[in-house]
């Protein structure tokens, strides 16, 4: 029996996960299909999405494209949301857009960014589930960012950095991603409409 391949080379995120996503939907139990992806960013999201969704994943990688095969698992209750584990009981998200806090001077918002998140380590009574990082808040998780000792503090502590890949892209950082991992619009509006959340 021939599976349903989904061939998602050459779009760009978050319309890989979209794309697998709506094809999944059609699954049964044991049912699998291919969705086919041509980086590394696109097969971690892809990936990620599908093992927090109850699927099997299996990848191999031919002249830098990706077949991944998806295989669905027991059905979920209908009323399932996708399983998302969250490391303590306060539940918020920092939604950080930028790698300085507040409008004004750049030199005082690169110093309240980095006071903000040594607060926020030592105060493990309000730690957040996730931290999401887009645009040039991307840049606090690379080498060298000023508030890298925090964040790989934070998520020690269990605390989820995600950081936006197109934005890493853009910015010419993704090889420099310190903490945390890649994601996706996609996971990111999840992770947003799902959480109370802190923005910056």
């Amino acid at each position: 029996m021939n599976l349903i391949t989904i061939d998602n080379c050459g779009l760009a995120c978050p319309q890989p996960v979209i794309n697998t996503k709506k094809a999944l939907d059609s699954l049964s139990a044991g049912q699998s299909l291919i969705s086919m992806v041509d980086n590394a960013a696109a097969k971690e999201n892809v990936t990620r999405f599908a093992v927090n969704n109850g699927y099997t994943v299996s990848v191999e990688e031919k002249n830098g494209v990706y077949a991944l095969t998806l295989t669905k698992g027991k059905s979920l209750p209908a009323t399932a949301a996708p399983q998302v584990e969250i490391p303590n009981s306060g539940g918020k998200v920092i939604f950080v857009r930028s790698n300085q806090l507040g409008m004004g001077s750049d030199e005082l918002g690169s110093l309240l960014i980095k006071s903000f998140f040594y607060a926020v380590s030592q105060t493990s009574d309000y730690l957040p589930a996730k931290i999401v990082l887009i645009n040039s808040g991307v840049k606090l998780a690379v080498k060298d960012s000023p508030v890298l000792p925090d964040l790989l503090s934070l998520a020690a502590a269990g605390v989820e950095v995600l950081a936006c890949g197109t934005c890493l892209d853009f910015y010419g950082l993704k090889e420099q991603l310190a903490v945390g991992h890649v994601s996706n619009m996609y996971s990111i509006y999840e992770v947003l409409a799902s959480h109370a959340v802190l923005t910056l």
